[in-house]
Formats: structure tokens, sequence, C-alpha cells
């Protein structure tokens, strides 16, 4: 029997989105989603810790509102989806630059993933292979507790294809900031982060697993 590379298993609404946001019709779908999330913004960050949510993530989110924030160019959204049992926090404060907006969970977690130019997120399998799926430029911060270190060897694998920027749990929340202003000044290296991705992710969106 010949063998076949099929990925990662991805929800099959995750490879329809993937399979529209590549081709002829990969502008107007960017527009759609965007639509969806009403964002008008020039550039969209989306930070996500999870169903649990991430405080080493949500530290970050912090930091890049607060003392960098007034270097993000343009005019910036920052989607923090930080987990329910973290809701009860006190939600940092943006810069009248910055459009901040902060849910517990987000059930459209794909269509935001899709709209947005920078995510920053941990490093789980469904998460990674997603992003992969999807194309989209992220920033890895594996969790450094996971079982085995599946989460770092997972962000390895993306970033040694040149598909994502990882940065180690313990200087994440003073890293990330600088890594994402980065990225949203340099639309070159994130096209070719999301081209990376993409490749890695062709082997997810064949089919044989829909």
């Amino acid at each position: 029997m010949a063998e076949s590379v099929t990925g990662a298993p991805v929800r099959a609404s995750v490879l329809e989105l993937a399979d529209r946001l590549i081709g002829p019709t990969a502008a107007e779908e960017r527009r759609r989603v965007r639509e969806q999330f009403a964002v008008r913004e020039e550039f969209l960050v989306v930070v996500t810790g999870g169903s649990l949510g991430s405080g080493v993530l949500n530290d970050a989110v912090a930091g890049l509102l607060g003392r960098r924030g007034t270097e993000m160019p343009g005019r910036c959204a920052v989607v923090h989806v930080c987990g329910e049992r973290n809701l009860s926090q006190d939600p940092p404060r943006a810069p009248g630059s910055v459009s901040y907006r902060r849910v517990g969970y987000e059930p459209r977690l794909a269509e935001l993933l899709a709209a947005s130019d920078v995510v920053v997120s941990r490093a789980g399998a469904s998460a990674v292979a997603e992003v992969a799926a999807l194309g989209v430029v992220t920033v890895m911060a594996p969790w450094e507790a996971s079982a085995d270190g599946h989460q770092q060897r997972n962000a390895a694998w993306l970033a040694d294809a040149g598909a994502a920027v990882v940065v180690g749990e313990t200087e994440a929340a003073e890293a990330i900031t600088g890594i994402v202003t980065g990225l949203l000044v340099d639309e070159p290296r994130r096209r070719t982060i999301a081209a990376a991705a993409r490749r890695l992710g062709a082997p997810s969106r064949g089919g044989l697993l829909r």
C-alpha cells in the first residue's frame, strides 16, 4: 500500500477557510473575515493563550500596550483572548493609538487568526497545525512545562522552516513587544513567514483527513 503524508488533523471548517485564503479568492476572503470582526485598523494583532489562557502571554499584552504601545505602527487593533478564568483581572490600558479588545473565549478563533497580521500564541498541537494550514504569521511562546517538551518541539517545527518566530517563556513578556512591532513594520518578512507556514500546512490541506 502506498504511503501518504497527511499532516496533523485539522477541523474541516478550518481547512475550508484555509482553501479560501489561497489563490484568486484570498484577498476577498481576508476582507470578509476582517469585516466579520469589524477591523477598521491597518494592523490586527491577536494574542491567544488557548482555552485556559496564559499568564505569560497576558503579561506580554500589558507590555505590548504599555511600554511600547505608542511605537506600534499606523492604526493598530489588538484582540486578546485571555481565558475565561482571567476576565476578572484588571485589563491593561491601551494608548489612544491602539484599539484593544479582551475576551475570555472566541468561538470563531480560526477566522480571527485568518484576519490577523500577527498572532502571538502558545505552541499546542492544534494551534501549530491551524496556523500552518491558514498561513498565519505567528510568534510562538511554547509552554516550558509541557509534557515531554512537546510544545518546544512543535514550535521548532515551524521555526526551523522559517514559518514562525519562537521566544522562550522566561523572556516572552519582555521580548514579544519588540518582535511584534518589528514584524508589523516589515511586510516582506511577514509575507515570507506566511508563505513558509502555508508550505508546512499543505499536507493538512490535502484533503485526506477531511
